[in-house]
């Protein structure tokens, strides 16, 4: 009878370095002693961490350092199975808000600090009056941007992809801050055919980098990995089932919980089948249309698969000629900086849906591994159909659905006194597997 492998990547052991808050005379206190759990939130759609800190305060330090907010943390974590190597070393996260503070029976007080990182706050204090004449590519745009927001001046925190991305007129930036300038044109350039997001990291990469920002396409994520081993995430894994006993490599689900999937009136009134934009020109009088169906996609955004979630006779994939269940009336302006607006809309649009379609969300080990937003991981997962049949067989193969490549598109990080721990939503929009050809090979 087979049995698991011991995989060393289980552990939820990690090594907290450093743990301290500055405060207002420039005094470093350390918070190891008072920390009851630790939150980080990072998410792919989103351009700033979030997170928080519980304290139990036992010496009425609330009170006694005169904690206000824009106090800075400083928060240093490590892996102790991999030589005690650095995976979160971030002194750059500023408190800006204090939940309720309740006492318990002993007379502790709880409380939670919110912080989130100092660029987000930069990028408030700021509005770009400007017009971005002589760049036009869409990378020096936004390491221009970036800079607004650095405290440094620089753009050494960010990594930029999208050298082959340009201007067709110059941006212009009429009173955004940094961080809204560049999530329009993270937007704006999916009309090359890509799909961009602009997302903060909490932690370095699997490739040992440490920025904090990525501006980059969803196309460049997936062909960024081919270069590396892309972790395994297996829930309850076979003896066999490892090759390796790199822990970065192989890592045991704690638990998996399947999102809410497939949501079609989302995505009809989100213009996502059988759309039409509609192009006016107010000069000439004349308009022209443009199509958006799912089933006219080639799925380029893919994580590295072609197969639809959709088959062909779906009810939600025949549509009549004259049926639109959602329609964009466009103008486009003499100053657009992209050659084609409905291009940018159909692209935008496919690129939403393409890559988070299909979610589950995953508890992994957090302190032995890497992994964050913006990677890939191969997830796999017994089939239930398999073993509901054939419940001796100790050979179970993989679920046919949700086993298979995705995306990390939102990371939970949670450190406490016993353990760290990382909930992972996973995300793609499509199939493994031809679902036309399952179909015909087994008919009803």
């Amino acid at each position: 009878m087979a049995t698991d492998t011991t995989i060393t990547s289980q552990t939820e052991a990690f090594l907290l370095q450093t743990a301290t808050i500055i405060i207002k005379n420039g005094q470093a206190i350390d918070l190891t002693n008072v920390i009851q759990d630790i939150e980080v939130f990072e998410d792919i759609f989103k351009s700033s961490i979030t997170g928080s800190i519980t304290i139990n305060d036992s010496v009425g330090g609330f009170e006694k350092f005169i904690l206000t907010g824009g106090e800075r943390i400083t928060l240093k974590v490590a892996m102790p199975a991999e030589g005690n190597a650095i995976i979160i070393n971030r002194d750059n996260l500023i408190v800006h808000e204090f939940s309720k503070i309740a006492a318990n029976s002993t007379g502790n007080l709880k409380y939670k600090l919110y912080f989130t990182s100092d660029s987000a706050l930069n990028s408030l204090k700021r509005r770009v009056f400007k017009s971005f004449g002589n760049l036009t590519v869409i990378g020096d745009v936004v390491r221009s941007l970036y800079e607004k927001m650095s405290n440094s001046g620089t753009s050494a925190n960010i990594k930029i992809n999208a050298s082959d991305a340009r201007l067709f007129m110059r941006f212009l930036s009429p009173g955004y801050t940094p961080i809204d300038a560049i999530n329009s044109l993270a937007k704006r350039s999916s009309v090359d055919g890509k799909y961009y997001v602009f997302y903060e990291r909490l932690n370095y990469n699997m490739y040992g980098e440490a920025y904090h920002h990525y501006f980059t396409s969803i196309d460049n994520i997936i062909r960024s990995t081919a270069a590396i081993a892309i972790p395994t995430i297996k829930y309850s894994p076979a003896g066999n089932y490892f090759s390796t006993t790199t822990p970065e490599n192989n890592i045991r689900a704690k638990t998996v919980e399947y999102q809410p999937n497939y949501n079609h009136l989302s995505a009809m009134t989100g213009g996502f089948y059988n759309s039409r934009v509609r192009s006016l020109d107010i000069l000439s009088r004349r308009y022209s249309d443009t199509k958006i169906s799912y089933k006219d996609t080639t799925d380029s955004e893919g994580i590295n698969y072609t197969g639809k979630y959709l088959d062909s006779s779906n009810y939600f994939s025949t549509y009549g000629p004259n049926d639109f269940p959602g329609e964009r009336m466009i103008v486009s302006s003499m100053n657009e900086p992209f050659l084609s607006k409905s291009a940018w809309i159909k692209n935008d649009t496919y690129g939403a849906y393409l890559n988070s379609s299909i979610r589950v969300t995953v508890d992994i080990a957090g302190g032995t591994n890497r992994i964050g937003v913006g990677d890939l991981v191969d997830f796999r997962l017994p089939s239930r159909a398999h073993t509901t049949v054939n419940r001796e067989n100790s050979v179970v193969p993989d679920d046919l659905l949700y086993s298979g490549k995705y995306i990390v598109t939102a990371c939970r990080h949670r450190i406490t006194r016993l353990g760290y721990t990382k909930k992972l939503e996973l995300s793609r929009g499509n199939l493994r597997l031809n679902i036309n050809q399952l179909i015909a090979l087994n008919p009803a």
